[in-house]
Order: structure tokens, then C-alpha cells, then sequence
């Protein structure tokens, strides 16, 4: 890489960093064999997070799409819409990984699929508009959706990325002291073209160790074979936020992320019920209409 590289990169860095009121502060060089940057971010949360005691008006949901972003990126020729993108600063405190309750709905805000698509990549098996898709959710930045959430009664959050989504979804049941979770894989946003290569046994190397997290699964081998389930464990490169909400306030988050640019932004499961010691660290029943299907057929055997 030459200076006129790292000097391309450091403009891109700065215009990132600088819309998300973050200081480049320094930084130091070295030799290697490809061109890589990374960050080292350093912070404080200020005032808190919504609180469960919070009463209803503490919580107005309100789309950062009218607040927060009113200068947008150029879109490439490819995308739509350009990624959210922050320009002030949140009303909201932290957001917690512990907090999840009995009934709180899981909203993720991007979907999934970052590992294998990039997997496939490495090998030339993935298609150019599977990739420009994947860069396209990757460079859409948390800060919206985070505001968002703030905003809606949310008692837990955290962000999908090494780990991938049950490992994470792990993380927060036994941040919680544990939790019973249903999870519903028809609900659960995918990058196009991703589960055709999870299919394919296109993964990440991260993937196998990622595969630990099925020890959380109650019906693991009922939803085993299907590629979906395979992109849980997918390990994922800016990922988006995974959220506990109250029940009744889902639909209106969900709302405001899309309203906020996260097109893909669903519900996809349910808490069924937390801190009950005999669910730590977590216990999670995938849920499809071909296993409810199935399930109910297997009922009505019986029963004849």
C-alpha cells in the first residue's frame, strides 16, 4: 500500500468516525502482507438507559429519520436508499445486555449472513449482488437503530457479531440470570443469497466454534438440516443490534427502524420468561412453520 492509500483511508475513517461525533485522537503503522485498519474505541454512557419502572410517556418511540440523519451519503448505483447515518447526539443512556422479561418481544435490525457471504467470496463462489448487498447492511451504522431503541421501552440490547445471533442471544439469557426464548427462524431477515451457500457448506471458519451455542437449543435436531438455522452461528462483520421491547410497543419500533433506514428491521421471537434459575444460562426452542407443521402431524398420529 502506498501513502496516497492509507492517506484514502484515513479520509473515509475520519468522515465515519466524525458523523458519529467520535475523535480520531492517533494511531501508529506497520508492515504487513495486506492492507488492514482497525480502531480501538474508548467511551463514556451518559445519563441511563430506559428503566422497566419507566412509565409510558418516558418512552416516546421516535424515528431518527427526521432527527438524527438529515444529511445522508451519496448512494452507490446499486442501493436505494443511502445507510442510516448519525449526525447528533443520542437523548438515551446505555443500552444493557442483561434485562430481558417475561413477554419483551426480539427485534433485530439487519439480517444476516455477513460470514458466509464473505466466506464465499474468498472462494469466488458468491455472487456480485450477494456481496454488494452484504457491503450495503455493513456500512449502515448502529447509532440510528440504537436511538430508536432507546426510545421504545427496550430492557436489553446488544449487537450481533462474532459470536453470531444464538451465541449473543445466549450472552444476554444469562446476563439475565437466564431466560426460556422462543425464536421464530420464518421471521428471521436474511441477506439474499445467504442460506443458498450456507447450504452449500460455504462458512466461516469462525462457524464451527460458533457451533457450541447449540447446546442452548431445546429442539436442535428438529431444525438442524434446515440452511436458515445454519446462519444463527454465522459469524457477522457489523452486525446489527439484537433488542428486548416491551410487547406492546414492537410493532412501533419496528416501524420507526424501517422509518430509520433498516429496511429488514422484524420481530423475530418472544421471551417466554427470564430469571428462572432452571433456564440458565438459556434455554431456546426454534420455531418454523415446517417444524409446527410437522409437530402437529406427529400430534394427530398419535391421537388416531
Amino acid at each position: 500500500a502506498t501513502e496516497a492509500d492509507l492517506a484514502a483511508v484515513l479520509v473515509g475513517a475520519r468522515a465515519t468516525l466524525d458523523a458519529a461525533g467520535c475523535h480520531l485522537v492517533g494511531g501508529h503503522t506497520c508492515e504487513g502482507a495486506e492492507l488492514a485498519v482497525g480502531f480501538a474505541i474508548t467511551g463514556r454512557v451518559h445519563g441511563r438507559s430506559p428503566s422497566k419502572d419507566d412509565g409510558d410517556d418516558a418512552h416516546p418511540v421516535a424515528s431518527p429519520a427526521t432527527e438524527h440523519h438529515e444529511d445522508h451519503h451519496a448512494s452507490s448505483s446499486s442501493s436505494s436508499s443511502s445507510p442510516p447515518t448519525p449526525t447528533t447526539t443520542p437523548r438515551w443512556g446505555g443500552l444493557a445486555k442483561g434485562g430481558l422479561r417475561a413477554g419483551d418481544a426480539l427485534i433485530l435490525t439487519k439480517p444476516l449472513g455477513t460470514g458466509c457471504v464473505f466466506a464465499a467470496d474468498m472462494r469466488a463462489q458468491a455472487p456480485y449482488a450477494t456481496v454488494r448487498a452484504a457491503l450495503d447492511s455493513m456500512l449502515a451504522s448502529n447509532r440510528p437503530a440504537a436511538d430508536v431503541l432507546g426510545a421504545s421501552a427496550c430492557s436489553a440490547c446488544t449487537d450481533v457479531t462474532g459470536f453470531g445471533l444464538l451465541g449473543h442471544l445466549a450472552e444476554m439469557a444469562r446476563a439475565s440470570n437466564g431466560a426460556s426464548i422462543a425464536l421464530d427462524l420464518d421471521a428471521v431477515p436474511v441477506l439474499p443469497g445467504a442460506a443458498d451457500l450456507a447450504r452449500r457448506g460455504l462458512v466461516s471458519s469462525l462457524h464451527p466454534d460458533n457451533l457450541n451455542a447449540r447446546r442452548a437449543v431445546s429442539n436442535h435436531e428438529a431444525v438442524a438440516t434446515d440452511a436458515r438455522y445454519a446462519l444463527l452461528f454465522d459469524p457477522q462483520t457489523a452486525g446489527g443490534l439484537l433488542a428486548a421491547v416491551r410487547p406492546d410497543r414492537a410493532a412501533e419500533a419496528v416501524a420507526a427502524l424501517r422509518d430509520a433506514g433498516y429496511a429488514r428491521a422484524a420481530q423475530i421471537g418472544v421471551v417466554v420468561s427470564a430469571g428462572d434459575a432452571q433456564d440458565f444460562p438459556a434455554v431456546v426452542e426454534v420455531r418454523t412453520s415446517s417444524s409446527t407443521e410437522s409437530s402437529s402431524s406427529s400430534s394427530s398420529t398419535s391421537t388416531c
